[in-house]
């Protein structure tokens, strides 16, 4: 069954298409293939079970050309994040920071500090707690919330401020700084970050 997803004829190979950062970034930088896009970010990001795509392509076509024009026009994802996880898509604050960071890398080139994608049983469930416990004990009155309890843009901008200072600390853009943090996290679970404060 066509579901109307498309894709730039040259990242098919025997029909199929490899859910890589690269081909994400190819599809998005062209409206006609945001849904293809979609598509290969919900595979990468292993967000299957979540059923992201049921709204359509032509759907998910027309709320990331909207994404991508307030991107472009304000340097920000502010007002894109809620085309994505309300209206008709709804999806989740992992699928849309995937999608965000993604859509930045392609319109946004020349930037060093994306938008990073978070990820629920490592970003959420094991980074963010050991995070908050370790900025309760170190300024009590500036306590973190728990991410389960505000899980949308609030708790994804309290996760972004503290990547983007660390990855300043460490000259290293957000993206080389999220990627690191995530392999070394998911790999040992004893690892602790403690070079943020």
């Amino acid at each position: 069954q066509d579901l109307g997803f498309q894709f730039p004829h040259n990242l098919l190979q025997d029909a199929h298409v490899v859910s890589s950062p690269a081909n994400i970034i190819t599809c998005f930088q062209d409206p006609a293939y945001y849904s293809g896009g979609a598509c290969l970010v919900s595979s990468w990001g292993t967000m299957g079970r979540t059923r992201p795509l049921l709204a359509g392509a032509d759907v998910i076509n027309a709320a990331l050309g909207a994404a991508g024009a307030s991107i472009v026009a304000t340097q920000s994802i502010a007002d894109a994040w809620p085309l994505l996880t309300e209206c008709q898509l709804n999806w989740t604050d992992t699928m849309a920071s995937k999608i965000l960071h993604f859509l930045c890398r392609a319109l946004l080139p020349e930037h060093r500090d994306y938008p990073v994608p978070i990820d629920g049983a490592i970003i959420v469930q094991s980074v963010w707690p050991a995070w908050s416990n370790a900025l309760h004990i170190a300024v009590p009155q500036r306590r973190a919330l728990r991410w389960r309890n505000d899980r949308n843009w609030n708790a994804y901008v309290r996760y972004m401020t503290v990547v983007r200072h660390s990855a300043a600390v460490a000259d290293w853009s957000t993206t080389e700084f999220e990627s690191t943090l995530f392999h070394l996290w998911r790999f040992s679970e004893r690892f602790v970050y403690a070079g943020i404060y």
